[in-house]
């Protein structure tokens, strides 16, 4: 028995192991038997290599570099992916309120802490029922499978709550929309309209109070 070491990938490390059948004429290794297995792991050890960092920048293609959060690539794939499925799901499209303010008057530094408090957060209370998703600027996305709209608020209002103890976040407008009203682009369109929506009747509110 011989074996390769072909190097470690992920959390996996691999061996290549030859086994020489027990009624072989030839009782020992020749060196020309340890040149091909040596050729041959050195040739596997490639292939794992190149298929490791090719996996790894797929993934890195779909990270948002700042919060660690799935991007646009990532949600548009995956929604794709999930309609094929023909299961019944929702969207929801959120804006924070207030990350222009927080920018202008304590610096990008600090909005940007903002954002990855709030992404962190969000990510780890929504769990395994539905990923989220930074679209850019300060404009979210969640791909509810499991959880329900009253779990999503839950989620959001701890991110929200977070935030504000990092700088002056004002909170975060929700928009949602399921997957048996539109499809596509419609239904993330569907999601941004209520989201604004519920944007307008915010401000609409806060100018009243300061009135």
């Amino acid at each position: 028995m011989a074996w390769f070491p072909l190097g470690t990938h992920g959390n996996i490390t691999s061996l290549l192991m030859a086994v020489r059948l027990k009624d072989h004429p030839v009782p020992n290794w020749r060196t020309s038997d340890q040149a091909l297995i040596t050729a041959v792991g050195r040739s596997v050890q490639n292939a794992l290599d190149r298929y490791t960092a090719v996996d790894l920048a797929q993934q890195q293609a779909r990270r948002d570099a700042l919060t660690g959060l799935l991007n646009r690539r990532a949600f548009d794939e995956d929604l794709a992916a999930q309609e094929r499925l023909h299961v019944p799901f929702s969207v929801a499209l959120m804006d924070l309120d207030g990350l222009k303010g927080v920018n202008d008057l304590e610096g990008h530094e600090q909005g940007d802490k903002l954002l990855r408090v709030f992404a962190t957060t969000l990510s780890v209370e929504l769990g395994e029922q539905a990923r989220a998703y930074r679209l850019g600027g300060d404009e979210f996305m969640v791909l509810l499978l499991d959880l329900e709209e009253e779990g999503l608020q839950e989620a959001v209002d701890v991110a929200v709550l977070a935030g504000k103890q990092v700088a002056h976040l004002k909170g975060a407008s929700l928009g949602l929309a399921r997957s048996d009203e539109a499809s596509g682009a419609t239904l993330v369109a569907l999601a941004d309209q209520r989201m604004y929506e519920v944007k307008r009747r915010r401000q609409a509110l806060r100018a009243e109070v300061l009135r």
